[in-house]
């Protein structure tokens, strides 16, 4: 069996707040989740259908993490009560607040 490597915060990389066609991104922006992050298929099974749901939906930015992940509410339009962080090499700007 293979051992699973956690990489520690201070491993992991710090992104750019880009989106998928290389524009800035803000909080308060609005975005569409353009694809699910391919770490998401070794979450658990319930994680994955949110993110099915999220897709090609549209969400405000509510922050980012110190690794530059976008925070997105989903509550109103897929799962009450939920948020979701995505790298945003995986979201399209469609509105700036």
């Amino acid at each position: 069996m293979k051992k699973q490597q956690i990489k520690s915060s201070s491993q992991l990389r710090k992104l750019t707040r880009k989106d998928i066609l290389g524009r800035t991104i803000h909080v308060g922006d609005w975005i569409r989740l353009k694809k699910i992050p391919p770490s998401i298929s070794k979450m658990p099974k319930e994680t994955q259908v949110v993110f099915k749901k999220a897709l090609d939906k549209t969400f405000k930015i509510i922050s980012f993490n110190k690794y530059n992940l976008a925070e997105l509410d989903i509550s109103r339009k897929v799962s009450k009560n939920n948020w979701i962080w995505v790298e945003p090499e995986y979201l399209l700007r469609y509105r700036r607040n």
